[in-house]
């Protein structure tokens, strides 16, 4: 005889409801023990149930669980924070320079046409000296987020 698969949706006898809540909280913590078993994991399961009843179940202490969870939402949080913050100043500095580009073109366009060969050559020598140090501060600040990131992933 083969059962039928259950329609997932509310059970409307209440009884038949707290069976299935007793049993399938059951099936969840052995799940939870054979994981933590096999693969050596710290595993936590909290279960409310309908009656506002607390049920859990922990491989090790819950509080030292929760700890390690709640420590590393923080890390996450944080390095959250650091990269938005530090892709809004990427953002701004990068705004910035276009900013700076198009009045500096504005003011040259006033007064290029007045500069001899010399003149242009010692501009764009200065233009390329100012774009390579950007360039070389922009890849320093990659870098640094990069090595950041990398020693705070999991692992």
């Amino acid at each position: 005889m083969r059962r039928e698969k259950m329609k997932m949706k509310k059970i409307e006898d209440i009884s038949a409801r707290q069976v299935t809540f007793s049993k399938r909280r059951q099936g969840l913590f052995k799940k939870a023990r054979e994981l933590s078993t096999l693969c050596d994991a710290e595993v936590a399961a909290i279960v409310v149930s309908p009656a506002g009843r607390l049920h859990n179940y922990a491989s090790s202490e819950i509080e030292d669980i929760l700890s390690k969870f709640s420590m590393q939402l923080d890390k996450e949080q944080h390095s959250a924070d650091f990269q938005r913050e530090n892709n809004n100043g990427v953002e701004h500095l990068n705004s910035g320079i276009d900013e700076k580009m198009k009045r500096l073109r504005l003011i040259m366009s006033m007064y290029l046409h007045q500069w001899g060969i010399e003149e242009l050559q010692q501009l764009e020598m200065m233009l390329e000296a100012i774009l390579k140090r950007v360039t070389a501060r922009k890849i320093q600040t990659l870098c640094q987020r990069f090595a950041y990131f990398s020693s705070n992933r999991r692992i």
